[in-house]
């Protein structure tokens, strides 16, 4: 996702700021934010993957030598994929505004 022009969009108040230094600060709140975003990761997977393909298996409306089953098993992942990137640019876009609006506040009451 570009991040920069979801910025320029959003807050109007970086737009008096550089690509160069947008882009250093996204990458900070992508790094600080890190750990969170890989915890969203597995536990998508531990909850909504894993679950659902067990209960495909146990309930034996499709087997492991079934196209279907496979079929399935890729369906989910990419639908897991989706949910975990939805999540993490919400994240990343939360911190980002977070952050601008801290720097706002602090220049507003440094002034």
């Amino acid at each position: 996702m570009d991040y920069v022009n979801w910025e320029r969009k959003t807050l109007p108040q970086t737009n008096t700021s550089e690509d160069e230094s947008l882009q250093k600060i996204i990458e900070e709140v992508k790094s600080d934010n890190e750990l969170f975003r890989e915890a969203v990761k597995v536990f998508g997977a531990l909850f909504v993957v894993l679950p659902f393909n067990v209960y495909l298996y146990a309930s034996g409306l499709v087997s492991f030598s079934s196209l279907w089953y496979w079929v399935i098993v890729g369906l989910s992942f990419c639908l897991g994929g989706l949910v975990s990137l939805y999540f993490e640019q919400k994240s990343i876009k939360s911190q980002l505004v977070k952050h601008f609006r801290n720097n706002s506040i602090s220049k507003m009451s440094g002034s």
